[in-house]
């Protein structure tokens, strides 16, 4: 008898109306100039502009909203806390190191400007190294631009250089279930 004792959660939704969407939320996004880089710079975000009296992006309803029916599955309709979003942009060269969101639940990414012909979706590194060999599991999804991923956020990942002229972007958010909820699935 096969059983398995563990397994990693991983979701792979697209964004309904996509098209659409894409426009209303790319003229949210800030714009990042590609003229002043310095080799320090990874990638281009805005991460580090958030601060405690606006925990949220001026994009972060738009994401929310387009997002949304993607978690019923997850956490449920209206059981889901965003705890933080942020944009990031790679130009030619550019990558994210290998990183993880720390233990606050689902981490997300939604694919806004992905073209699959030049550019790599996220890779994960699975947290169970293969029994046999004792070698790193990876895993890239097949993605385009409209895909959200979801996965828990203790999951390291990172993206690979963009060797393109073409900019890729994504938007980047965690989620959890409320406190109460979680309260109440782990209370017996």
């Amino acid at each position: 008898m096969k059983t398995h004792a563990f397994s990693v959660p991983f979701y792979q939704f697209d964004i309904e109306n996509w098209q659409e969407q894409k426009d209303i939320l790319k003229s949210q996004l800030p714009i990042f100039e590609d003229s002043v880089l310095q080799s320090y710079q990874e990638h281009h975000t805005d991460f580090f502009d958030m601060d405690n009296t606006s925990p949220m992006p001026v994009y972060g309803d738009t994401v929310i909203e387009m997002c949304k029916p993607c978690f019923k599955d997850i956490i449920g309709d209206d059981d889901i806390l965003f705890t933080g979003m942020w944009t990031q942009t790679s130009y030619k060269h550019q990558r994210h190191s290998i990183h993880n969101h720390g233990c606050v639940g689902y981490s997300c990414v939604l694919y806004v400007e992905f073209d699959p012909e030049v550019h790599r979706a996220t890779t994960f590194l699975s947290p169970y190294n293969d029994p046999w060999s004792g070698s790193l599991n990876y895993y890239s999804p097949t993605v385009s631009e409209g895909s959200l991923v979801v996965f828990p956020s203790t999951i390291a990942h990172w993206q690979e250089p963009n060797l393109s002229d073409k900019p890729r972007t994504i938007v980047s958010f965690n989620i959890r279930g409320h406190v109460d909820l979680v309260k109440r699935r782990i209370t017996p």
